[in-house]
């Protein structure tokens, strides 16, 4: 009887989901949820089960409908700490000052050698901030790095020089 029930439930659940466009792990995973419900149900009703358990199951599917809020409020906290981050909070130790660095020093951060113009030092700045910029998952030390040696090489290979 219950391949039956599994069977029409599988056929159903196929046809209210034949639009739209999931993976079949994602079908199956829910198929299963469906599944499990309907057999801690069925256990709840019949007394087989503890009332305890079945309580469970009864709240198991609504803690699945706030699994997509929990992963907003991760995103939430994730701008936070970029909020703080940029605003200079976050508490985390890094290298300290840039004051320190050589133009030899700017110019390997940069990938360039050194026969680069000012243009080659902007174009690789580019190119880098874009791969590298803490708004594309990449790190403030490293983005201010990247504009440290950008700045010093300004100063001895701007367009003004």
């Amino acid at each position: 009887m219950f391949i039956v029930i599994a069977f029409v439930i599988y056929a159903l659940l196929r046809l209210f989901l034949r639009k739209r466009k999931i993976s079949t792990r994602m079908f199956f995973g829910i198929y299963l949820g469906i599944l499990v419900g309907l057999v801690l149900l069925y256990l709840g009703v019949t007394g087989k089960l503890h009332p305890l358990f079945a309580l469970l199951g009864a709240v198991l599917p609504v803690i699945a409908r706030l699994m997509p809020w929990l992963g907003r409020g991760m995103q939430a906290m994730g701008l936070y700490r970029m909020y703080q981050n940029m605003r200079g909070q976050s508490g985390q130790a890094g290298p300290d000052d840039h004051s320190q660095m050589t133009e030899a020093q700017a110019l390997e951060i940069l990938g360039l050698d050194e026969s680069a113009s000012w243009e080659d030092v902007i174009e690789a700045h580019r190119r880098l901030m874009q791969k590298l910029h803490p708004d594309r998952g990449g790190s403030t030390w490293m983005a201010a790095r990247l504009n440290a040696a950008k700045d010093l090489l300004e100063k001895t290979r701007g367009p003004d020089r």
